[in-house]
């Protein structure tokens, strides 16, 4: 039911050669851990970084701005290389982290399990196949005032049972809402400043990751986000991410008696 993703319609034998290192912290104080939908989240967060710092504004107005793709990331998602891609996860230090991963460390807020600022993950895109980042991003436009709007993330833990692929398969998801918004002929996405996408984006793009049991359930929260106009990326029994939408809105469907979160 509702497959609407290149993720899910990339065949085995499609998978290609390209490589991204996620480099996941491991070394926390005593007696902080961080919780599986906590690592989905962050990882979402560092490939979104790896996307963001490529996505160059070449125009604005009061009204919106425009962004493009540099030429080697369009490339890789016209081919769909991006969600075929693999991610290679690996537990480290903070200080490797720090020292992998430059403008894709993703340092976490401190709202809920760690006290404070904590640096949490990075990515890096090996061999120069994404490109270079760009120097005007949407990332100079981060106010983070209050976070209004978020992105859900659904999980089918009944069918999906190893961590590695959930953090794999959800993280592509989260960023594949972000090309939703492109034209892809042209590599660019016209993003109006009172779009949910916009808010979400300077406002430090957060995510909840929820899980579920049974298909059935899973289907019944996508059903019911499509029903409130909300889109969907993903397969819904199993596993789907959100566009950007209300925070409001999104805790009626995360806060159930057959969701938990992750």
């Amino acid at each position: 039911m509702f497959i609407r993703n290149q993720l899910f319609r990339a065949k085995k034998h499609e998978m290609n050669n390209k490589k991204i290192d996620i480099f996941i912290r491991n070394d926390f104080p005593d007696g902080i851990t961080m919780p599986l939908g906590k690592t989905v989240a962050q990882v979402s967060h560092a490939l979104g970084l790896l996307v963001l710092n490529r996505c160059e504004i070449v125009d604005e107005t009061d009204l919106a701005i425009i962004l493009k793709m540099n030429p080697e990331l369009h490339s890789t998602v016209l081919n769909k290389e991006f969600v075929t891609s693999e991610l290679v996860l690996n537990y480290v230090s903070e200080d490797e982290v720090v020292a992998e991963c430059g403008g894709s460390v993703v340092v976490d807020r401190g709202k809920t399990v760690f006290w404070g600022r904590t640096v949490t993950c990075g990515a890096v895109a090996r061999g120069g196949w994404l490109g270079a980042e760009v120097e005007s991003n949407i990332l100079s436009k981060e106010v983070v005032a209050s976070v209004s709007v978020m992105q859900g993330i659904f999980v089918n833990t009944g069918t999906i049972a190893f961590d590695s692929q959930i953090i794999d398969m959800a993280s592509k998801l989260s960023v594949s809402a972000f090309f939703e918004a492109f034209d892809l002929s042209t590599g660019q996405a016209i993003v109006s400043k009172t779009s949910n996408l916009y808010r979400w984006l300077t406002n430090g793009y957060g995510k909840t990751v929820v899980r579920s049991k049974k298909g059935i359930h899973m289907e019944a929260l996508a059903d019911g986000l499509a029903n409130e106009g909300v889109e969907i990326s993903g397969l819904a029994g199993h596993i789907f991410a959100t566009e950007p939408c209300k925070k409001e809105l999104l805790e009626t469907f995360t806060r159930t008696k057959h969701t938990r979160l992750l």
